[in-house]
């Protein structure tokens, strides 16, 4: 696929998330801020950043909405009405009870052992050399759960 389709693609797929949002032209949409690495953050003037941040901005200018950013803790503030939409969410049988969420998806989320560069006992594709491995995983997590029954 060349440049051109790439780019016609990904504008229509912007138009049709303005047209499928319910939100109108003119309106402000409060956005819920989590701390997502280069996704989405803060610059050391405070000033919000990152590839989430960008695509927001965008599908905005293309529907007129007006962003503005909220700095949450947890979802507590999507359930309460507090923001409108959150990005960067990870996709769950339980979640997709209680959320809605776009048909396509934004991003790719992967899960990594990460070791010191010293370290020459764990061997990338031969799983025997990570038997006995302590590992640490972000506790109530959703990788936690997905990590333990790929263990």
């Amino acid at each position: 696929m060349n440049n051109r389709s790439k780019l016609l693609r990904s504008l229509l797929f912007l138009l049709q998330a303005a047209v499928l949002m319910p939100v109108s032209a003119g309106e402000t949409v409060r956005v819920g801020f989590t701390y997502d690495g280069d996704f989405m953050y803060k610059d050391r003037y405070g000033r919000y950043c990152g590839y989430e941040v960008e695509y927001l901005y965008h599908v905005a200018q293309i529907a007129g909405w007006t962003v503005k950013f909220e700095d949450i803790d947890n979802l507590d503030a999507l359930d309460n009405g507090s923001v409108d939409i959150l990005c960067g969410m990870v996709k769950t049988p339980e979640r997709e009870r209680n959320y809605l969420f776009s048909d396509r998806r934004m991003g790719a989320t992967y899960c990594t052992l990460m070791v010191r560069s010293d370290n020459y006992k764990y061997i990338y594709d031969d799983l025997s050399t990570f038997s006995g491995m302590k590992t640490g995983v972000e506790k109530d997590s959703f990788l936690s759960s997905a990590y333990s029954s790929w263990c």
